[in-house]
């Protein structure tokens, strides 16, 4: 899923992506599934990657609201606030709300099944979270790993020096090393995954994944529960 919302305020800002996996097989005889991510931004006490670089350009700070000793900046480089590292992430159980715009399927035997089972519970660090190297679609490229898959969702991305928000310019960077970066992004990890379906190597499962889920709408009570920071965002960006 490439757009989606952000699991702290549940915004739909085309900043956030997200990809998770669904394991099946035998434990003791009985039928076992888990679904879940790697998901993150979600402490109250630190603003999100998208808050911290536009607070930066407006302010000079990735946080005002905090006392000056305790401020962060980056100068004249705001969006250098994506390569900070952050501890706030998490094993999100489930799809977190989203719903996939494509599932690839492989069989695993009782062997691998338990290795990427074990692997979620003591081998993966979920509470490191980071923009560039750290995320759900490096989760889905381990994951894949332990199962003999190689995935490249690598894809530079290249930031424009300034950026207009709200009617307002925003100067992101002077240094140019911070002009672009590579990182796996969910739009890439989607087209290889569709390589791999059409090479053979993997199975479409859109039509398994349906028949096993029901698509939720959001309820009015999240949505109300949301209102506050939605307006929020938008006071700040207007």
């Amino acid at each position: 899923q490439s757009v989606a919302k952000h699991p702290r305020d549940y915004s739909k800002n085309g900043d956030v992506g997200h990809a998770w996996i669904y394991v099946q097989g035998y434990m003791d005889g009985e039928l076992v599934a888990l679904e879940g991510g790697h998901s993150g931004e979600v402490d109250p006490k630190q603003v999100t990657y998208l808050d911290g670089v536009v607070n930066g350009a407006l302010y000079g700070s990735v946080d005002p609201s905090k006392p000056t000793w305790e401020q962060k900046n980056f100068g004249s480089n705001p969006i250098a606030y994506l390569w900070e590292e952050r501890t706030d992430g998490f094993f999100q159980i489930g799809s977190g709300g989203h719903w996939p715009t494509l599932a690839a399927r492989v069989d695993l035997t009782d062997e691998e099944f338990r290795d990427v089972v074990d692997w979620l519970q003591d081998g993966y660090d979920f509470e490191r979270y980071s923009f560039m190297d750290h995320h759900c679609c490096h989760f889905i490229i381990e994951a894949a790993q332990r199962v003999g898959l190689r995935l490249d969702a690598s894809q530079r991305m290249v930031f424009d020096q300034d950026l207009r928000v709200g009617g307002v310019e925003l100067r992101l960077w002077e240094d140019a090393y911070y002009s672009e970066a590579i990182l796996a992004s969910p739009d890439a990890l989607e087209r290889c995954l569709e390589q791999e379906i059409e090479l053979g190597e993997l199975e479409d499962a859109m039509d398994w994944y349906v028949s096993k889920h029901r698509k939720e709408k959001e309820s009015p009570t999240v949505w109300l529960k949301a209102l506050p920071q939605r307006v929020a965002r938008w006071w700040a960006l207007r």
